[in-house]
This record gives structure tokens, C-alpha cells and sequence, in this order.
């Protein structure tokens, strides 16, 4: 199977991008696939979900330069999912548009999904990180919240993704955003779950799956660990299997 490399992509932060990643990666780790995650946000949140070193020494600028002696952390959980570090410097990095997508290369076929977690960021004329991890991708995935700056972010980042697209010829695929840590009957949610469906231009982009809030996914992220360790049985367990089902569906 083809590599399949994966953005977690937003506009806005706090809508669980990070969590997000995470759990695909396990997801799909327990499905037996080889999972690289790479953490792309000079915040590193990914690097610190994981529980990695403050000062481990390989990190994704390592990984941009092609410096030698490529190192991850192999994850105990089904031993089949690996983190590239983070690094403060990516913030200042003066960074190519296809330097991670030529980086990712040297991986190629070695790996059955790497995913990318990006900074929360709008796409715009300034070359961003965002826009460098969409470059180096064959999908692009969104989780959001049931509030109005998260449906601000999303109205504006499917167009910016697909001027991009259009604007560099690149070849990748918006999977869709998808409502994260719902209160199932909140009136919020039912509103903006209908409102985006009957909207001609989002309701294509709109993943049938959401994940519910759950207080097991703040005690997993805690520990350093993810919901399915903490409680496999759990309402946003089923969740985040049942969304990676969706999104193989959409990437046969």
C-alpha cells in the first residue's frame, strides 16, 4: 500500500487537533498499520501528548534539513506508531514549500499513514506551515467545535485550501471537517450540524461522524495516553473508530 499522508488542519486552536491526531494514529495502529506522526506546530502539543523528552534529540528541523541519524519515539502501544519531535524553531524556520514533502520522500513505502499535526493557523498569501505540511500531503482533515469562531474558520479555510490547490496544482484531497467533543443534544450542535448540511458549498465536506465529548479523553491526555488504554468501550472510543472507518471509505 502507497504511503497515505494525512494534514490535521484548522484555523482555530482548542477544537482537539492534537487530541485529534492522536487517536487516528492509535486507530489505525490497531488495524495493524505502520503510523508515522509528525508534529508540526512549534507549540508542540503533539510532542507533549506523547510524554517526549523536553530536549529529545532528533526533531522535524532535523528531519527538513536530511540531517543524518533519523530518530522516533516507537510508541508501546501496538508498537506501530512512531512521533517525529517537535521544535520550537519551526517559528522562525525559514522553510521551503516542498521541503517536508521532499523530506516525507526518504520515507516513502515505509510507512502506511503519516499524519501531520499543523499549527492553528489561517492560509494565506504568506507562506506558512500550514500550507507546507498541505504540500506534502495527499488529504487534508478538519475536526471543529459547534461554536461560531470554530464555523468562521472552517467557511473560510475550505476555500483557502482549494485556491491552493488550484494556484500550485497539488494533488491532495480535503477529507472534510467533522464536529469534535459534542453534547449530542445541545441545540448548538443539532443547529450547526443542519445548518452546514443543507448548505450547498460545506454540506459535501461535512463527515457524518462526530465525536462526542467524553471525560476519558481528558483523563487519556493526562497520562499520556489514549482512550482506547483508558476505556476501550467508551462513547468517544466508538467515536474515533467509527470516523477512521468513514475516512477509509473516502480514501479507497
Amino acid at each position: 500500500m502507497k504511503t497515505k499522508v494525512i494534514s490535521v488542519l484548522t484555523q482555530k486552536g482548542g477544537v482537539g487537533k492534537t487530541t485529534t491526531t492522536i487517536h487516528l494514529a492509535a486507530s489505525f495502529a490497531k488495524k495493524g498499520s505502520k503510523v508515522l506522526v509528525i508534529d508540526f506546530d512549534s507549540q508542540k502539543n503533539l510532542s507533549l501528548g506523547y510524554k517526549l523528552d523536553e530536549d529529545f534529540p532528533y526533531t522535524v528541523v532535523d528531519f527538513l534539513e536530511q540531517k543524518e541519524g533519523l530518530e522516533f519515539t516507537q510508541k508501546s502501544e501496538h508498537n506501530n506508531v512512531y512521533v517525529l519531535a517537535g521544535s520550537e524553531k519551526l517559528e522562525s524556520y525559514k522553510i521551503d514549500r516542498y521541503a517536508l514533502k521532499e523530506s516525507i520522500k526518504l520515507l516513502e513505502d515505509y510507512f502506511d499513514y503519516i499524519l501531520i499535526d499543523c499549527p492553528p493557523k489561517p492560509l494565506n498569501d504568506e507562506l506558512s506551515l500550514g500550507e507546507v505540511a498541505v504540500c506534502a500531503s495527499d488529504y487534508v482533515l478538519s475536526p471543529i467545535k459547534d461554536d461560531e469562531y470554530s464555523l468562521a474558520g472552517i467557511t473560510s479555510l475550505i476555500p483557502s485550501l482549494l485556491n491552493l490547490k488550484a494556484k500550485h496544482n497539488l494533488d491532495f484531497e480535503y477529507l472534510g471537517f467533522f464536529f469534535n467533543s459534542v453534547l449530542v443534544n445541545s441545540s448548538d450542535f443539532r443547529s450547526y450540524y443542519n445548518d452546514f448540511l443543507s448548505n450547498e458549498f460545506t454540506k459535501d465536506y461535512l463527515l457524518k461522524t462526530f465525536v462526542r465529548q467524553d471525560v476519558n479523553i481528558k483523563k487519556a491526555i493526562k497520562e499520556g495516553k489514549t482512550i482506547f488504554q483508558i476505556d476501550s468501550k467508551s462513547r468517544a472510543s466508538k467515536d474515533f473508530k467509527d470516523l477512521v472507518k468513514e475516512l477509509k471509505k473516502k480514501m479507497i
